[in-house]
């Protein structure tokens, strides 16, 4: 990885470090599911070590409630940063936070 692309992570997860500690997420698949089927997520990340049928089922009902997602980092980068292990699926529930990972990702409406 290049360092502007070492630099674009890191800020990443530090919005997402924000995100969390201002209780702006959801974390975990089913706790993301239920946020996005009643609109109350505006990003979902989910972790490139995750298994199949979540990747699939979280990529699925994204596309179906037109929320936007991202694939990136691993499932430990998650946890080291919102304070939780084992989390392969984590929404962000702030549009402005979440706007401005979009931002920084690049990752288009």
């Amino acid at each position: 990885m290049d360092d502007g692309t070492v630099r674009k992570y890191n800020r990443i997860w530090g919005m997402t470090g924000l995100a969390a500690k201002a209780g702006k997420i959801a974390a975990g698949a089913r706790a993301c599911e239920e946020a996005v089927r009643t609109g109350r997520i505006f990003l979902v990340m989910i972790a490139e070590d995750a298994a199949n049928n979540t990747t699939e089922g979280i990529e699925k009902l994204c596309i179906r409630n037109d929320v936007p997602y991202m694939v990136i980092g691993k499932i430990e980068t998650f946890g080291d940063h919102v304070g939780r292990s084992g989390i392969a699926v984590l929404g962000i529930t702030d549009t402005k936070l979440a706007d401005r990972i979009k931002q920084i990702y690049d990752l288009k409406d």
